[in-house]
Formats: structure tokens, C-alpha cells, sequence
């Protein structure tokens, strides 16, 4: 509690719950206790919390007053139903797209699609998951499936993967005025046409493209045989349980395309 309330406002309310005890106040400490159980499993109290902690720290760090984020937090309920789904998944996912911050919703690396390209499994299922039965073969019935849903045959996230990038692709399309003034940005006309033709190598080679980008990102990269190597030299600026239990540095990047490749960490898009 105190790393998320900070030293000085934990201080404070061990004061006050001091004094209410001292003056036997017992009725006002159920009443606080009360409010801080129901505020445990808020999402709204939760990011309130972190967006007041996150602000007040990053002012104090830069200087700065005033508000951090435009506007107040907001949640949705979504129906557990495969087109709302499907619909506010591509919504999430092409925003950074619509803020101008990257061209291609993969380039973006904190998002869920960006997740799945790079070969996450969590983010595969997910997909799976919002596709739905199209992800399937026709002859087979998802529900019959004796996976559970922890897991998937590759062919079926490969599948869904394809679906999801056309629906990017369908709804990544910019709106403009009759004057050709932009209303909303998209995806380029060939980014779409990429994302909503379906081809198998393309996508691969695109997978490929979006596990690597971390070369550039400082990760050791090559042979099993090397990276053991390297973090048998290297363990003691190894952190946590890894350093004394962990027994091998490699880390394979991917098959099978880059299969024989291996990092010091599972890479990330």
C-alpha cells in the first residue's frame, strides 16, 4: 500500500487512524475500512489512483504543474460476443495509427497485435478468441475442440491472425472531407491492401520483420552456443532468481522461421 500511496500520504493516515483510535472513534475507522475494501476492486479508483500518483511524480521530477492526461478516465462494457469484440479490438489497436504514431498498427509495440506478430502466444489466443469460429476450418466445430482454449493448433492462430489483419485493413481507412481535408487518419492504401490480401509468406516474412526489430535495441542475439557462453560470463549482472538458478542464457527467438536463433530474452515487437 505504501508503494502505491507513497511514505509521506501513508504517514499521514497512520495519524489519523491513531487518533481516531485514541478517542475511540472505532466507527469511523469501520467506515474507512469499508471505502478502502469496495475502492480494491474498482477499476475506476484504481486508475484514478495511478494517474494522481503518476502526476504528482512526474511534476514534481520535471518542474512542471497541472494535469498530465487530457481528459478523465472512461470505461466501456463490452459484450462478450465475437463482433463487439472484434470491434473494439481493431479500435484499440489502430489508435496509435490514428495518432499519427506509427503507419502500421504492428510498428506499435504495446499493443496486442504487435503481440501477436511477434509470436506471443497469450496474444495469439486472444485472437482466436475475438475471431472466432472463422479462425476454424469449416469442417470443425470450435466448441468440440479439446484444447479449452489454453491452447490452439498453429494453423488456428495462423487463421486468425489473417482474419484480424483485414479487419485492421477494413477499418484502418482514413475519413476525409470533400475537400480531401483529413477528418480522421488511416492506414496508407498500401498498408491495407498488404494487411487485407491474404498471403501466407507475406505474413511470414512479416513476423520475421517484427520479431528482429529488437536488434537495434541492445539484445544479444545469435547460437544457443554463444548466448550460453555469454551468460556464463556475464551471470553476476544477471538479476533476481535467474541469476542463481537459471541454466541456460538462451532463449529461442522463433520457429520456424528463425529456427537456430536465440536471445538473452523472449523478444518483443
Amino acid at each position: 500500500m505504501e508503494r502505491a500511496l507513497g511514505a509521506e500520504t501513508i504517514s499521514l493516515l497512520r495519524k489519523q487512524l491513531d487518533f481516531w483510535q485514541r478517542a475511540g472513534l472505532d466507527s469511523l475507522i469501520e467506515e474507512w475500512r469499508h471505502k478502502q475494501l469496495a475502492r480494491m476492486f474498482s477499476l475506476s479508483e484504481f486508475v484514478k489512483l495511478m494517474k494522481f500518483r503518476f502526476t504528482r511524480w512526474y511534476n514534481r521530477k520535471t518542474g512542471r504543474k497541472g494535469g498530465l492526461w487530457e481528459s478523465r478516465f472512461s470505461s466501456t462494457i463490452v459484450e462478450e460476443e465475437e463482433r463487439a469484440l472484434r470491434t473494439m479490438a481493431a479500435y484499440i489497436d489502430l489508435n496509435p495509427v490514428r495518432a499519427g504514431m506509427v503507419a502500421d498498427p504492428a510498428d506499435y509495440r504495446w499493443s496486442g497485435y504487435a503481440e501477436a506478430m511477434a509470436g506471443k502466444a497469450r496474444a495469439r489466443r486472444g485472437l482466436v478468441r475475438i475471431i472466432g469460429q472463422m479462425a476454424w476450418p469449416r469442417e470443425t466445430a470450435a466448441g468440440a475442440q479439446p484444447w479449452g482454449g489454453s491452447a490452439f493448433p498453429a494453423s488456428v492462430e495462423r487463421r486468425a491472425l489473417v482474419f484480424y489483419r483485414a479487419i485492421l485493413g477494413g477499418q484502418g481507412t482514413a475519413r476525409t472531407r470533400e475537400d480531401g481535408s483529413v477528418v480522421r487518419r488511416g492506414i496508407s492504401e498500401k498498408t491495407r491492401e498488404r494487411l487485407t490480401t491474404p498471403n501466407e509468406r507475406r505474413l511470414a516474412a512479416e513476423v520475421l520483420t517484427c520479431r528482429v526489430q529488437h536488434f537495434t535495441k541492445g539484445v544479444i542475439l545469435g547460437s544457443r552456443a554463444f548466448m550460453d557462453g555469454w551468460f556464463a560470463e556475464h551471470r553476476s549482472i544477471v538479476t533476481g532468481r535467474s541469476r542463481t538458478e537459471r541454466q541456460r542464457g538462451s532463449k529461442p527467438l522463433g520457429r520456424p522461421a528463425l529456427r537456430g536463433l536465440y536471445t538473452l530474452r523472449n523478444p518483443r515487437c
